[in-house]
């Protein structure tokens, strides 16, 4: 919803493992970290509040030790 001030980011873990969650800026810049840490197996939400932060693309990262995966967030004043 590109008038809701939150992302809100949801998942399933099926495995314990270690997690981090990340923000990116489109250049790659590092936004925030949501999460670093060993987690377990359950459904999971993150919230991230882009208060200060101009409209634009970023993307979600979450690196694991078994895979890396990003998603694209257009974040619209």
């Amino acid at each position: 919803n590109p008038f809701n001030p939150v992302v809100n980011i949801d998942f399933n873990i099926n495995k314990s493992m270690r997690l981090d969650l990340q923000v990116l800026s489109v250049n790659g810049g590092m936004i925030a970290d949501l999460y670093d840490g060993f987690i377990y197996p359950g459904k999971y939400s993150f919230s991230w509040s882009p208060n200060n932060l101009p409209s634009g693309i970023y993307f979600i990262r979450v690196i694991s030790s078994n895979f890396i995966q990003s998603r694209k967030v257009i974040y619209q004043k």
